[in-house]
């Protein structure tokens, strides 16, 4: 089974970015990437901003890129991920703050399951953040055969990035959302520069 990385597209798509908003979260970014359960309280535990953007441009977006590794999807999307993967995923609702209102239909899906789905040796890794444990660059990435095993939805320990099920990538591509982008893992850091 081919599993795929889960990543922002590319600036072609002109879709809007959400901005994490640091003052008034009280459940910080670092935290929706690192392992283990977030206690959620309130819809204020979490805002993301997207000040320059009108409501009524986000209608019918089903996902919002972001830069903190983890999907912001709508409650559609957010169903569907629980309906693969279970209790294996926390969905956190956000209030997301546009120029002109607060929509509370968002929420980041966070996998609490963490794989060691790159394989090393197969890999080139141009630099690491920590040897060996978590990697910062990569010329080719290379995933270790059936590294999702049973699981539809994880965070790959080496890199971060999330990894999906060709099932679970298939069902969302099937319900026409905007913006979604998967790629190969060997085609990850290539998506955005080209490499030797």
């Amino acid at each position: 089974m081919t599993s795929w990385i889960w990543t922002i597209p590319s600036d072609k798509t002109r879709l809007p970015y959400a901005e994490f908003d640091y003052l008034n979260s009280t459940i910080q970014s670092y935290q929706i990437v690192s392992m283990g359960e977030i206690t959620w309280k309130s819809l204020s535990d979490i805002v993301v901003l997207m000040p320059r953007i009108l409501s009524r441009r986000l209608s019918g977006l089903n996902y919002i890129p972001n830069h903190h590794q983890c999907p912001l999807v709508d409650d559609l999307l957010a169903q569907l991920i629980v309906d693969f993967a279970g209790d294996e995923v926390q969905v956190l609702p956000v209030t997301l703050k546009t120029r002109d209102a607060e929509i509370l239909r968002y929420s980041f899906a966070r996998p609490k399951v963490a794989l060691p789905c790159t394989d090393l040796d197969a890999s080139i890794i141009d630099d690491w953040i920590v040897p060996g444990e978590s990697i910062m660059d990569a010329r080719h990435l290379v995933f270790k055969p059936d590294c999702l095993g049973d699981k539809h939805f994880a965070r790959d320990t080496y890199t971060s990035h999330i990894v999906v099920s060709d099932m679970l990538k298939d069902a969302l591509m099937a319900t026409g959302a905007k913006g979604l982008t998967f790629c190969l893992p060997e085609d990850m850091w290539n998506i955005f520069r080209d490499r030797d």
